[in-house]
């Protein structure tokens, strides 16, 4: 990731930020939860943009057949029971999702099929992200007993494979950049806790903000699945280790602990 001064990327203003890692269910949104409760932080994810993208994408949740299980996306794009599935996502790569939320406009066919098989979606399903999302939410949909796996898998598919690994590594921070400057625009600089700091140029980011990298450890929390997402970030990228062994008013005196020991005082009167 390219940390110099770049006149196309918007300009973030100087504020405490705290990025908080990484594992599933370790007690990260906790953290942050607190942050936000006593010390007037505001909350944002590097995850937010990619759940709406891929909400608008809105991929099958069932089916029986996948862009790798119908021979490629060629083969799938001609199917009889899958072709539409294939146009329609195409349709929505092009003309919603990359230009309207990730801000790609002019993306090429070749990439956007790409983009595709690396998701590699369900094709001949009935039940759709977007109507889980609106039954159950974003939480609930992680965890429906029937489709926690397949939601989980799209949005590390998504996020990951599909989206950095042919956009680039900073999409998702860029899109946080964005999102910042226009909550800046309506008023107000706060300090910003990051709940969801899981790959290298996302720390690598809150650390040219001048800010610092929390860890968040539970006992007999291990990664949900072997996807690089859930691999973790050195040791060296790491400025505290958050034990979660306790109660939330345990949590919350330690990240009081934390927060007096890398400020010195108030975030909220350090972002003024």
């Amino acid at each position: 990731m390219n940390l110099a001064p770049d006149p196309t990327r918007p300009a973030v203003r100087a504020r405490p930020v705290i990025g908080v890692g990484w594992l599933a269910r370790a007690g990260k949104d906790s953290v942050a939860s607190i942050l936000v409760r006593d010390f007037g932080f505001s909350r944002y994810a590097f995850a937010d943009q990619m759940k709406e993208a891929l909400t608008v994408l809105d991929p099958f949740l069932d089916g029986t057949t996948t862009v790798s299980t119908a021979g490629g996306i060629d083969v799938a794009s001609r199917g009889r029971t899958t072709g539409a599935e294939v146009e329609r996502l195409r349709e929505s790569l092009s003309t919603l999702v990359l230009p309207d939320w990730l801000g790609f406009p002019d993306v090429d066919a070749a990439t956007i099929d790409a983009i595709i098989t690396s998701l590699d979606p369900r094709l001949d399903g009935t039940s759709t992200l977007s109507d889980r999302i609106d039954a159950d939410g974003w939480e609930g949909a992680k965890k429906h007993r029937v489709y926690a796996s397949e939601v989980r898998g799209l949005m590390q598919r998504f996020g990951t494979d599909a989206i950095r690994g042919h956009l680039g590594d900073d999409v998702w921070v860029r899109a946080l950049e964005r999102a910042l400057v226009q909550d800046e625009s309506l008023g107000g600089v706060y300090p910003v806790v990051i709940s969801d700091v899981r790959a290298r140029v996302e720390a690598q980011w809150v650390h040219a903000q001048a800010g610092t990298v929390w860890e968040v450890r539970r006992p007999g929390i291990v990664a949900v699945n072997a996807h690089s997402s859930e691999s973790g970030l050195p040791s060296s990228m790491v400025d505290g280790v958050i034990e979660n062994s306790g109660t939330l008013d345990d949590l919350a005196q330690t990240v009081a602990t934390l927060v007096n020991a890398t400020f010195g005082a108030s975030p909220a009167r350090a972002a003024a």
